[in-house]
């Protein structure tokens, strides 16, 4: 595509249509020494179909639960409960919302939204 132009996204659509069917599908895949659009077939009945939401971009941290039985993200307070006070968590911390997960596991403990403001608290 490098120094390509195209006067619409139909135009470009229809130019990557092109070249993948007369390039692309028909070259010899470098590893695997076989065409590439065979080895698509042969994939195809295994394929699912994509989530409608978009990929979920999240940070992650350690959190120790706290006495009163939440952890502290962002100078908010969350409730982390089953997760026994002094446990390590791992929270995943959202656009819109957090999760609390076990640490050994990856278990879902808990959902919460994401508190709006600083010194919030939120319980179930």
């Amino acid at each position: 595509m490098k120094g390509r132009r195209f006067e619409s996204i139909e135009e470009q659509n229809e130019f990557l249509a092109h070249w993948e069917k007369n390039w692309a599908a028909k070259r010899i895949h470098g590893t695997e020494r076989r065409q590439v659009q065979a080895m698509f077939e042969e994939e195809r009945s295994h394929l699912k179909a994509l989530p409608l939401l978009g990929m979920q971009y999240f940070s992650q941290a350690q959190r120790s639960v706290c006495d009163d039985g939440c952890v502290r993200v962002e100078h908010s307070s969350y409730a982390a409960r089953p997760a026994a006070i002094g446990s390590k968590v791992l929270v995943r911390i959202y656009a819109r919302r957090l999760e609390i997960r076990d640490i050994h596991t990856g278990t879902l403990l808990r959902s919460h939204p994401k508190a709006e403001r600083a010194g919030s608290v939120v319980l179930p």
